[in-house]
């Protein structure tokens, strides 16, 4: 899946995290876990075959 293709699909989960969820926690913690999943995401979002059932 293109980059266009996922942010049309998945963006809206990207803005209700960071609108919504983010900001009920401390900020360094949120910094952290995002640098964390940079490197090292949820199964979920490294498996592509996963996420294209979804589409």
């Amino acid at each position: 899946m293109g980059a266009n293709a996922w942010k049309r699909v998945y963006g809206h989960i990207i803005r209700i995290i960071d609108q919504e969820i983010t900001p009920q926690f401390d900020g360094e913690l949120v910094n952290i876990q995002r640098q964390r999943a940079k490197v090292d995401p949820h199964p979920f979002w490294r498996e592509p075959e996963q996420l294209e059932d979804l589409a």
